[in-house]
């Protein structure tokens, strides 16, 4: 839900900063395009990817509730990670731009 969407929202914002693409023509060009989009993506498919397989093999280990309370905890801590970072680094990295 909305942990979610705040962790897909920092991790692409983070993408954004780091992998910036100021060569474009027209604002789709820059929002469809460049190593940011597709690291945004893809590493949010490849985090469900791995929350889905370690739900696999630790079902004999864990609980379901327990599982998901750990990756709430995983995904929080992540979001707090990379939302500190941007408001440190990123105005630092806008102005070198």
């Amino acid at each position: 839900g909305i942990l979610t969407t705040l962790l897909n929202s920092v991790w692409g914002l983070t993408m954004n900063l780091k992998l910036p693409n100021m060569h474009w023509v027209n604002e789709t060009a820059a929002v469809k395009s460049g190593a940011s989009v597709v690291l945004g993506l893809f590493g949010s498919w490849i985090f469900a990817l791995v929350c889905g397989v370690l739900a696999y093999l630790l079902r004999n280990v864990m609980t379901p509730t327990v599982y998901m309370i750990c990756v709430i905890a995983v995904m929080a801590i992540g979001t707090v990670l990379l939302n500190l970072w941007v408001r440190k680094r990123g105005p630092e990295i806008i102005e070198e731009l």
